[in-house]
């Protein structure tokens, strides 16, 4: 349980106006390798899970997309 005033991150216990920050040096620390990272954690398969989310939305000229939560926006951008 944590204490009044501090929460979580990882394996820590830090203050509350603390952790955001800290997110956000973790995020900042992987950013430009993301991509990569994802081809070799799951050996390039993250690529064909993107793609079918694309090609089963059907999307045509003049519709409109919502990517809701998509990190490097290449759904978006697909």
């Amino acid at each position: 349980m944590s204490q009044p005033g501090r929460t979580h991150f990882g394996y820590t216990s830090v203050a509350e106006d603390e952790k955001a920050a800290r997110v956000a040096g973790v995020f900042h620390s992987v950013a430009q390798r993301y991509d990569l990272m994802n081809d070799l954690m799951s050996l390039g398969l993250h690529r064909v899970w993107k793609s079918f989310p694309v090609n089963q939305a059907d999307l045509r000229p003049g519709m409109g997309v919502l990517d809701v939560a998509g990190g490097t926006a290449d759904l978006a951008r697909a």
